[in-house]
């Protein structure tokens, strides 16, 4: 099975509750937008339309940020059980709202997904420097050569795509990893990482291709939306629809090199 964005995109509807879930978890980021407006509007009329004193409201602030916490930690746990749930089945069938787990699953999956960009931005970190600082030293040493520092740029510009790229492979293994059987060891398993980078490079840059075309949709899509009222309306729906397609990409990918051998 090749990936495929369209099907990344419409599988969802294999599902028959598949409006009614996209319409809570959607609604779900779209009441407490509603009631953050509403507590900022009632905290204005307050102080008498002091706009600093809104914005530095210890109170105000507090709940915001718990209701945007305890919602992105349900909703994730949510969007995890269902990209397993397709992960182990050949029609999509999404998670039930009503899982206990899901509270337990989401902070597992984000303190995972923390944990693993941190890993990795240390781990790249450290291999870019000898090469920036050598671009840096070239550059240095031909001041006043333009024709010589235009290559030291164009080569650093260059090194640092190759490593912009390299990173989006590893993301996208380690989550189609995690995504395959919940277990956080599987996202920070790097050698199995590499050894899926290197036996399946078509897989692993089609994945990325994808992404990165499915990416530059979703920012169109958001982008029309926020030209009209009704679209900002949708915008809550869309991203929660959205979550799904990027993700249901990494799973295609572990269905097509059978990822599960290479997590044994």
């Amino acid at each position: 099975m090749s990936l495929s964005l369209q099907r990344a995109i419409t599988c969802l509807q294999e599902d028959p509750n598949w409006k009614k879930n996209i319409g809570i978890g959607g609604g779900i980021f779209f009441l407490f937008l509603v009631i953050e407006i509403i507590l900022t509007v009632i905290a204005l009329i307050m102080t008498g339309g002091d706009l600093e004193a809104v914005e530095n409201n210890a109170v105000l602030n507090l709940v915001v940020n718990i209701m945007w916490i305890v919602s992105t930690v349900y909703l994730t746990g949510y969007v995890a059980q269902t990209l397993n749930n397709y992960a182990h089945n050949d029609k999509y069938k999404m998670a039930s709202f009503g899982d206990k787990n899901l509270m337990l699953l989401g902070l597992k999956t984000i303190f995972a997904f923390i944990g693993y960009t941190i890993c990795l931005g240390v781990i790249f970190g450290l291999i870019s420097v000898p090469f920036f600082f050598g671009a840096g030293v070239f550059m240095g040493l031909f001041n006043g050569h333009t024709g010589l520092q235009i290559l030291g740029i164009l080569i650093a510009i260059l090194l640092f795509g190759i490593m912009f790229i390299a990173i989006l492979q590893f993301v996208y293994v380690a989550s189609a990893c995690y995504i395959q059987r919940l277990k956080v060891g599987d996202m920070f398993a790097f050698k199995k990482h590499f050894n899926i980078l290197v036996k399946n490079q078509g897989a692993v840059w089609s994945l990325v291709g994808k992404t990165i075309l499915y990416g530059l949709l979703f920012t169109a899509i958001a982008l029309a939306c926020l030209v009209t009222l009704v679209g900002i309306f949708l915008l809550p729906f869309v991203y929660f629809y959205a979550y799904f397609v990027q993700y249901n990409l990494c799973v295609q990918f572990a269905k097509e090199i059978d990822i599960e051998k290479y997590l044994a």
